[in-house]
């Protein structure tokens, strides 16, 4: 629209269906709205090019990119993973011009990152919330060191979800054919795409060891399913900064016949320690029964597998550099929680 110009807008709207609105227990008291919204005209290609030449005046550059929560929210799937409009363009211009670009990147799900060769630093943001700057600042600064490990693993491109061929969704049906296969556990498959960053994934200003890993028993008694092992390790920080990282402790199961194909390995504890440079620290979880027992739908109760279990220790589903074992000598099972 032109400045000065007056324009005369219709908006219509309708009601949904009732049978729809009402329907329970998904939507029931169910609001419905609308909204008209401007913004000032952005000549893109100028903007990005003006960024390009104000990036290659200084020593560091960062651009921060990302969705909103018109992108990405709960009520639908998105069909693609790239960042909208021309953010990778400006990603693109700004690292062209300064080699020292930071991408400081805002999103509650993975985005395509074509760009990670071209930049030497990506900060995942997430939604920071009211104190985004401050946060952000100390960060880039080194007045903090980032301690986060990633919650999902992070795909290369869409098409190496596990969901992928199952969406969208056909008739109104979606077939969970991936079974147990989500997440980490999808890719631990050999036959899987890599990701591009594994669940449980960090970097920090400084670095980390986990060495030592150590079972408090060779055997898991099946007298009764009240059974309890502790598995430790020795986490060392080995760099120059004071740091936090999060233990992680993987169970590979017994091969089995029942349900579906178990997977490689399942995430059953964590622990956050912080340690200043060189200190080492004795790490201990305790695994209960739930930890390397399995459930029977067809029997209908919980199934403790005979057989050697293998706690696998590191500080990414990839990143395992230690392990433990011990072996349930005889199957038992139980009902209830």
């Amino acid at each position: 629209m032109t400045a000065g110009t007056t324009y005369t807008m219709t908006l219509e709207a309708w009601n949904t269906d009732l049978d729809i609105l009402n329907r329970a227990p998904l939507f029931g008291k169910m609001f419905q709205g609308a909204s008209l919204r401007f913004f000032e005209h952005v000549d893109i290609p100028q903007a990005i090019a003006a960024a390009a030449q104000t990036a290659g005046k200084y020593e560091y550059a960062v651009v921060c990119v990302g969705t909103t929560n018109e992108i990405e929210f709960e009520g639908f799937d998105r069909d693609s993973m790239d960042l909208p409009g021309a953010q990778a363009e400006l990603i693109q211009a700004v690292a062209s011009a300064n080699p020292k670009t930071i991408v400081v990147k805002f999103s509650g799900a993975p985005v395509t990152m074509d760009f990670l060769d071209r930049v030497p630093a990506v900060v995942q943001a997430w939604f920071p919330g009211q104190e985004c700057g401050h946060s952000v600042v100390r960060i880039l600064t080194g007045m903090i060191n980032p301690s986060g490990h990633l919650p999902m693993s992070w795909p290369k491109k869409i098409e190496d979800n596990p969901s992928f061929g199952n969406f969208p969704a056909e008739n109104d049906i979606i077939r969970y054919e991936e079974g147990l296969d989500i997440g980490y556990r999808f890719y631990d498959r050999k036959e899987s795409p890599v990701p591009l960053f594994p669940f449980g994934f960090k970097l920090s200003y400084t670095t980390f060891e986990v060495t030592n890993g150590l079972a408090s028993s060779t055997e898991v008694s099946p007298a009764g399913p009240s059974g309890e092992i502790t598995i430790s390790c020795l986490v060392k920080n080995t760099g120059s900064r004071q740091g936090k990282v999060v233990v992680q402790f993987y169970v590979n199961m017994p091969d089995t016949i029942v349900g579906r194909a178990r997977p490689i390995k399942e995430l059953k504890a964590f622990k956050k320690v912080e340690l200043a440079p060189g200190q080492e620290e004795n790490v201990a979880v305790l695994l209960d029964k739930y930890a390397f027992c399995i459930y029977d739908a067809g029997d209908s109760c919980w199934k403790g597998l005979k057989g050697v279990q293998t706690v696998h220790i590191g500080i990414s589903s990839e990143e395992i550099s230690t392990s433990a074992s011990f072996a349930v000598p005889e199957e038992f099972t139980w009902t209830g929680i």
